[in-house]
């Protein structure tokens, strides 16, 4: 979340803290589009978090830091690809995900 956010303030995170005292926090020096203005960042805090998780669930402490350090190597890796401001974007399929869904669709 962005130290910035004037929607979500910092005190949200931390409330979210005291209700899910493992939870993990990443306050970022930006605002309400903290993925725009750090996507790397970001997609190294996930990958980090997501190994922990699924070594965990492993249940072998010792494999949970490795998969954190392996989930860091791999992430410095990472490169985004960047933002083409000259091309247009691609066309999004104008289709209500309501029609995709069975229960939805039977109501009608």
């Amino acid at each position: 979340m962005g130290a910035n956010d004037e929607i979500f303030p910092e005190a949200g995170a931390h409330a979210y803290r005291d209700d899910l005292p493992d939870a993990e926090i990443n306050i970022l020096d930006t605002g309400r589009f903290a993925l725009e203005d750090h996507a790397e960042v970001v997609a190294q805090h996930i990958a980090r978090f997501t190994a922990r998780l699924w070594a965990r669930a492993r249940g072998d402490p010792r494999r949970a830091a490795a998969a954190g350090a392996a989930a860091r190597r791999a992430s410095a890796r990472l490169r985004l690809p960047e933002c083409r401001a000259d091309r247009p974007l691609r066309p999004v399929v104008n289709r209500s995900p309501l029609r995709s869904l069975p229960t939805f669709r039977r109501r009608r």
